[in-house]
């Protein structure tokens, strides 16, 4: 099932999971296992009926408020620094009641400079790649 941008709902999934996995791990490298595991299940764990955990949920809140904010802050200086999804990610750990330490956000945001998504973004301009081709490299028969 695609996501608003085109792109299947598990590869969105997928890149966040990567997100909290760097977190999960820098938790981890600093001996604080009690707060890697509350990581891992505000990411993994799903309430009954829910077919994504809160933490999907949430960070994809706040990175919507965040891309608002960013773009009525352009508007006013297009020069302003642009937040990160690694801020909407430290929101959501954040609000979760997950204590980070200055040292532990610096982690983070070096960890992850280097993370791209698995699957380019799409848009209006950009259409989605095909979904597969047949055998003989012809589209696929509606």
């Amino acid at each position: 099932m695609p996501d608003r941008t085109g792109r299947p709902l598990g590869s969105r999934i997928e890149n966040v999971a990567g997100l909290a996995i760097g977190s999960q791990r820098i938790l981890i490298d600093e001996s604080r296992h009690d707060l890697a595991d509350r990581v891992h299940k505000l990411f993994r764990e799903t309430s009954a009926g829910d077919e994504t955990s809160s933490g999907i949920t949430e960070f994809t809140s706040n990175l919507s408020r965040t891309r608002v904010i960013d773009a009525k802050r352009a508007t006013q200086n297009p020069n302003a620094h642009r937040s990160e999804v690694e801020d909407a990610m430290l929101a959501t750990v954040k609000e979760n009641a997950i204590p980070l330490s200055q040292d532990l956000i610096n982690n983070f945001k070096a960890v992850n400079s280097g993370f791209q998504p698995k699957l380019p973004m799409t848009t209006a301009l950009t259409p989605p790649a095909p979904k597969h081709v047949a055998a003989e490299g012809r589209p696929p028969i509606p």
